[in-house]
């Protein structure tokens, strides 16, 4: 009885990912909708996503600054600017806004070349400066790690 049970729920039940469930409980609209957008094109066109990615983070780092230190730069900055917006999450003669966990995926996005590959991707003519779709499990991971800072 339970396994037919499970077995209609698999068939009828759409199961939302960490992810998109995250995404709902976002306040900013931009973010929201920028997450949704990442969201639907990431399979089909993973180099337009990871450009987009570069904003999205920028906005996760900025929305966490706002709650955690609003008179700060980084919760007041008008432009978004990434490794700068790293950099300064991380506390480079700012207040501390993430917890141990948050900032070590932080800081291996940083130092271990996948803020590269996307910074190649927005700003390196070339074929290989392209993504495939496997390497955006990284960013997913780490929207994955930040966005429930968030709420």
């Amino acid at each position: 009885m339970l396994d037919e049970n499970i077995r209609g729920i698999d068939s009828t039940q759409i199961v939302e990912t960490i992810y998109e469930a995250n995404i709902k409980k976002v306040k900013d609209t931009k973010l929201a909708a920028l997450l949704n957008e990442f969201n639907a094109i990431k399979e089909a066109a993973p180099n337009a996503a990871a450009v987009l990615f570069r904003t999205i983070l920028a906005l996760v780092l900025q929305e966490r600054a706002k709650i955690k230190a609003p008179t700060d730069s980084l919760a007041t900055a008008t432009d978004l600017s990434l490794e700068p917006s790293i950099k300064k999450s991380l506390g480079s003669g700012h207040p501390k806004i993430f917890d141990g966990a948050e900032e070590r995926l932080l800081k291996r996005f940083l130092t271990g070349g996948q803020k590269d590959t996307f910074d190649n991707v927005a700003h390196k003519p070339g074929s290989n400066a392209l993504v495939a779709k496997e390497n955006l499990s990284d960013a997913v991971n780490l929207l994955n790690g930040l966005l429930p800072t968030l709420f």
